[in-house]
């Protein structure tokens, strides 16, 4: 019995879609993203959901609020 297998495929086996959310933009591929590799080479559809701008973290190109709210 393996239960990493048997707990994926109790989760995961009859979902075609699964969305991830994150708090911060590198989140999902640091936490989880041999997961999310996996449940795409199965064939479901990710999709990611980041509720934060990252801004706090970094020093790049700021973009407004009113932008992210017309992108």
């Amino acid at each position: 019995m393996n239960t990493i297998t048997d707990s994926y495929q109790k989760i995961f086996a009859n979902k075609k879609k699964i969305m991830v959310v994150t708090a911060h933009p590198d989140d999902l591929e640091i936490m989880c993203g041999g997961l999310v590799a996996r449940l795409v080479a199965d064939g479901k559809i990710v999709r990611s959901v980041k509720v934060t701008t990252g801004d706090m973290g970094s020093r790049g190109v700021k973009i407004s609020q009113t932008d992210l709210r017309n992108a």
